[in-house]
């Protein structure tokens, strides 16, 4: 079976629209991801953005074959998207501020493919 993670990070200040442009470059560069996703074993990858009180956070869900061997290939990557959002995220992200959240639970429906 395999293994989801949700991590949570807060946005700088005036940062969500950079990362909505990204996003959406990211949407535009499917191929790349696409190819990206693949070698780094991951069949799903999600973001999501609330906004509160007390800023503006990203949601990303993951889901893999096996997270710990998804970061060692994200640290190897040399593919350039890959360069681009470490870039992106370094500049949009508030240092310090992932927070990575428990799975209760998960099911994924076999058949879904």
């Amino acid at each position: 079976m395999s293994e989801v993670v949700l991590v949570r990070q807060q946005l700088r200040p005036r940062k969500t629209e950079k990362l909505r442009e990204w996003c959406a470059e990211l949407e535009a560069r499917e191929d790349e991801v696409m190819e990206t996703l693949d070698n780094e074993r991951v069949f799903t990858e999600a973001r999501f953005l609330r906004s509160s009180e007390d800023g503006d956070f990203l949601f990303t869900f993951m889901e893999a074959d096996d997270i710990e061997a998804t970061k060692e290939a994200v640290e190897a990557s040399e593919f350039d998207i890959d360069d681009d959002h470490a870039e992106v995220m370094d500049d949009v992200l508030v240092s310090g501020s992932t927070e990575l959240l428990t799975p209760l639970d998960y099911f994924s429906n076999s058949a879904r493919m």
